[in-house]
């Protein structure tokens, strides 16, 4: 695979291989090896020396784009049609990631474009809970249906120091 990395007027020859030597899953992987995921810009003004990765790059507490959708997501569990404001931000956000507009979304649309959109982000598990998918199967997780999975243990130095909290239920 052949393909011009941002910032880059020459091509990068990829080789894609799909046989993985097992030994690593035994004797370890560097921090060079595995999937990558370049979803935020990385320093590239050559001060990046011998692999050290400290770049002063900030991260993103909330994006606009998650603003988007949800008030999309608002607007639908209000059971209100996504008005022009909504469709055309959603719109604006597949156009970014090279997809087709759609003309509207559902719930289940919406999910869908938030799991794409902020993949890696620290929402999906809020996101699952929220659209009662999180005690369904998934590719990791066997199906779960203790109730108490929803709901995250509180610390014990956090209830022993305030005698009016209560654990959560399950734990």
């Amino acid at each position: 695979m052949t393909i011009t990395p941002k910032g880059s007027k020459e091509e990068v020859d990829y080789v894609i291989d799909p046989i993985f030597d097992e030994k690593k899953f035994t004797e370890g992987r560097t921090e060079l090896e595995g999937a990558f995921i370049h979803k935020w810009e990385y320093q590239n003004d050559g001060l990046l020396t011998s692999y050290k990765i400290s770049m002063e790059n900030d991260i993103f507490v909330f994006r606009y784009a998650d603003v988007i959708l949800m008030y999309a997501e608002a607007l639908l569990r209000q059971g209100k049609a996504l008005d022009n404001t909504a469709l055309n931000g959603l719109n604006a956000l597949r156009k970014r990631a090279g997809l087709a507009a759609k003309a509207s979304f559902d719930l289940n649309e919406l999910y869908l474009e938030r799991g794409h959109e902020m993949a890696l982000e620290g929402w999906r598990r809020q996101d699952m809970i929220r659209f009662g998918t999180y005690q369904n199967t998934w590719w990791a997780k066997a199906k779960r249906t203790e109730d108490h999975a929803l709901l995250l243990p509180i610390p014990s130095e956090i209830i022993n120091a305030n005698p009016n909290l209560k654990q959560n239920p399950g734990y």
